[in-house]
């Protein structure tokens, strides 16, 4: 019997040092982006989109999830330092978003993750003219700690962020196309955008 036991405990300390080891292995650095190209746009229809915070939850795949979730901005919501946090359901958590730079066709932004868990990430908005359109790539970077590279044994970072990406890049699209219909419309009849959206 003491033998069968030690056997046992043996096998169980070399699966979990197996373990350890494979997590210590682990890339510890997460990079996902995603690209979509907004034909018929320019630069002034998706600029105001990316830039400022409160556009930003117009076309966020997460903004939808919890109806009832609380939302706080600083005064400013467009420039560097301006700060954007949440509070929501076990789907979209607790945490906050800060504005880190604005230059031209790149916006910088640092995540700060309290619940489900603590965490801190970067994100970047870049664009730039495309053909008759405007290419927007959205990219997010997270080094990761011990509990962060167990994760990752059991889930793609790139396949579960990544598909929230796209479903927020298909809706900026779909706003930006608007926002471009508006200025063209306001340009034919020598009106405003806003002129147009009435």
């Amino acid at each position: 019997m003491k033998r069968i036991l030690v056997l046992a405990f043996s096998v169980v300390g070399l699966l979990i040092a197996a373990f350890v080891v494979a997590v210590v292995m682990r890339p510890g650095h997460v990079h996902v982006e995603r690209s979509t190209i907004v034909e018929g746009a320019a630069v002034e229809d998706v600029e105001p989109l990316l830039r400022d915070l409160r556009a930003f939850n117009e076309w966020s795949p997460w903004d939808a999830l919890d109806p009832d979730m609380e939302r706080t901005y600083s005064e400013k919501t467009d420039e560097v330092g301006s700060v954007y946090a949440w509070k929501g359901n076990d789907e979209v958590g607790t945490g906050s978003i800060t504005i880190t730079g604005i230059e031209p066709g790149k916006i910088t932004m640092h995540l700060r993750f309290v619940e489900p868990f603590e965490d801190e990430a970067d994100a970047s908005l870049r664009y730039e003219p495309a053909g008759d359109g405007v290419k927007v790539t959205w990219t997010f970077d997270q080094d990761l700690g011990f509990m962060g590279k167990a994760m990752s044994l059991f889930m793609d970072f790139d396949e579960m962020l990544g598909k929230d990406y796209e479903k927020g890049l298909s809706n900026l699209k779909s706003l930006a196309i608007e926002a471009a219909g508006r200025r063209k419309a306001a340009a034919a009849t020598g009106g405003s955008p806003a002129a147009a959206m009435e």
